[in-house]
């Protein structure tokens, strides 16, 4: 089963994501991903209480990049 949530910190190839109904949890991604930013919505599985492995980013609206 999968859920909808965003990214909320990013830690190299280690990612908090909330859910929407607030839960906080670890996730990491299948294989080498590492194209992601805090705000992006993902999908995600559920492993455990605590973690959680994304599956697949939704469609960015906006990105800020910084130099």
């Amino acid at each position: 089963m999968t859920e909808t949530a965003r990214i909320v910190a990013s830690h190299g190839r280690s990612y908090i994501v909330e859910c929407t109904n607030g839960q906080r949890l670890r996730a990491s991604t299948r294989g080498k991903k590492t194209d992601f930013a805090c705000g992006d919505l993902v999908d995600i599985q559920i492993l455990n209480e605590e973690q959680a492995v994304i599956e697949r980013v939704l469609e960015r609206k906006t990105l800020l990049y910084r130099s």
